[in-house]
């Protein structure tokens, strides 16, 4: 085997001369202890090997410690070189990341491997269709880098792929893209968290700002002719709690166990909701409402308990027909066989309704907001609208602030009559 100088790094021959004088003993040592072959640096505390490949060429490996791995093992960091220089460089720039706690391992997964792990990993901590939103929002970073290692992702490539959601005849909206960065972010957190690597790209590029989504909603006269519209249909009940302010899921997901109608109070209490998974024709999920304000007690107008009779009665009648072929599921909205309708299917019937009653387009959601609008509209607090729409009232007054200008007006008629009682005239605000 070859002997090699620890002070050239060269393959060396007693015999030929090529030994420095101060090595000879240190060659002896090494020769005797059976290390030929093996480099000692001149601190003497870093194993380089020199390894020579079938075809003659000769490479350097050398190993360095690389600190403790989580579960308390000693890790090890090998690499080969083609030089004892840059051996060297490697061996000393991983010592100094080691000591400041920047140093990560080679990481062997890809960004979509990764991400698949992660998603698992937050399947019973988010709702179903959160999930489903994530993984829409990664497919978009796995068409375009998903192949790339985790530690290859950088700055660059996740502003090339907001240009590229940004491009084409049918750009993304902000809303859309920020959602993309915001999930990429998470994931990339947890590589950091994981000590798979030492910073968070998706932390270095900015959110795309969003432009403020004006709230649409009917007016009163609106409100009415679409509930007079909707009192002989087999759904009249699910529309009205739909203008009564529940959400989509929460309709589809009420059954008749929880509503009570014979009582001096009638209401219902929210505590499933059935959502749909993904683009129309994705799967649908029955589950949790969509945070702990959700779970609650509303109580019920007339209109509806009116309209939830009517809906009930049709139900009775179709049970009757149907005998034991009606599905028994109690969903306050089905069809004529019992069952349940999908999301979509539920939205494009309201639009039908509202179409042949001759009113202005807006989506299933803005009935919601309708309720919201016209309950602040009429001067009730919105600590009680909020509580029974499931908001937060922060949020709901920043949202429908614009609801209660005229309120606003008047606060600041009577501050003006306060002040100036006794200063002349008062003009008119």
């Amino acid at each position: 085997m070859q002997q090699l100088c620890c002070t050239t790094g060269r393959v060396v021959h007693r015999a030929g001369g090529l030994v420095p004088a101060r090595c000879l003993s240190r060659h002896k040592t090494q020769r005797r202890a059976g290390l030929q072959g093996l480099y000692v640096s001149r601190a003497g505390r870093e194993p380089i090997r020199r390894v020579v490949l079938s075809d003659g060429s000769a490479r350097w490996r050398c190993v360095v410690d690389a600190g403790t791995a989580r579960d308390g093992r000693r890790r090890q960091a090998t690499r080969t070189f083609d030089t004892l220089k840059e051996a060297r460089a490697f061996i000393a720039s991983t010592r100094v990341a080691v000591n400041s706690g920047t140093y990560v391992g080679h990481v062997e997964a890809t960004l979509q491997e990764y991400a698949q792990v992660w998603l698992e990993s937050r399947r019973h901590a988010i709702r179903p269709k959160t999930l489903e939103g994530y993984r829409v929002a990664l497919n978009r970073a796995f068409e375009q880098f998903g192949h790339r290692r985790l530690d290859q992702v950088s700055k660059t490539d996740l502003v090339a792929l907001i240009n590229t959601m940004r491009a084409g005849p049918r750009p993304l909206a902000a809303r859309s893209v920020n959602l993309t960065l915001g999930v990429l972010r998470q994931v990339f957190q947890a590589a950091v968290r994981e000590g798979l690597l030492v910073r968070n790209p998706a932390q270095l590029v900015d959110l795309l700002p969003q432009p403020t989504q004006e709230m649409q909603s009917w007016t009163q006269e609106e409100a009415s002719v679409f509930l007079l519209a909707t009192a002989d249909h087999e759904w009249a009940g699910p529309f009205a709690l739909s203008l009564s302010g529940l959400r989509r899921g929460e309709v589809l997901g009420m059954r008749w166990s929880d509503v009570v109608l014979d009582t001096a109070r009638p209401h219902l209490v929210v505590r499933r909701s059935r959502v749909q998974l993904g683009h129309n024709g994705g799967g649908v999920s029955e589950g949790e409402p969509k945070s702990v304000r959700s779970r609650r007690v509303v109580p019920l107008a007339p209109f509806a308990v009116d309209a939830l009779r009517s809906t009930q009665r049709l139900q009775d009648d179709n049970r009757r027909d149907l005998g034991d072929a009606y599905v028994e599921d109690g969903f306050v909205c089905a069809d004529a066989s019992g069952r349940p309708p999908r999301p979509e299917t539920y939205s494009n019937v309201f639009h039908r309704v509202a179409a042949a009653a001759g009113l202005r387009r807006v989506r299933l959601h803005d009935l919601r907001h309708t309720s919201v609008t016209l309950l602040l509209g009429a001067g009730i607090p919105v600590h009680v609208v909020a509580s029974i729409h499931g908001h937060d009232p922060v949020i709901t007054q920043r949202i429908y602030a614009h609801t209660q200008h005229g309120e606003a007006v008047a606060a600041m008629a009577t501050l003006d009559r306060m002040l100036r009682r006794r200063s002349g005239p008062q003009r008119s605000l």
